[in-house]
């Protein structure tokens, strides 16, 4: 399954609820694979799982390169993002424009709860069993 794919919500498929505790792994994992680190795990007696910051990345390309498709960067966001950086003056504005949302942070962590959402139950269990050893 490619990133995108678990990012995107199955049409008819009810969202379960997440308990505090998947709550809280996924909003801890999300911090961690934004900021470039990869999410892995292995439950006992199961292969190991795992959501890259690789695959985070590919997600958030996906998330822009749609948003330009549609025709949603008209004032040449992605040009300015790369001059702005070349030069070392980094814009959250731009960024957040390119996103499409004024809180551009929250775009990220959405992006990565989609890529860890399903994780989440097991991700708490190996957590357990990793603290009983």
């Amino acid at each position: 399954m490619n990133a995108a794919a678990k990012v995107l919500p199955l049409t008819g498929t009810p969202v379960t609820p997440c308990t505090p505790a998947e709550r809280l792994w996924i909003e801890n994992s999300a911090d961690l694979l934004i900021h470039g680190a990869d999410i892995k795990f292995k439950r006992r007696c199961r292969a190991e799982r795992s959501v890259t910051h690789a695959e985070f990345l590919t997600a958030l390309q996906m998330h822009l390169n749609n948003r330009q498709a549609d025709g949603e960067d008209q004032e040449d966001f992605f040009a300015q993002l790369v001059l702005s950086n070349l030069f070392g003056r980094p814009s959250a504005t731009v960024a957040g424009y390119l996103i499409g949302t004024a809180r551009p942070r929250d775009k990220l962590f959405e992006i990565a709860e989609g890529l860890l959402r399903h994780l989440a139950a097991d991700g708490v269990i190996a957590e357990f069993e990793d603290a009983e050893l």
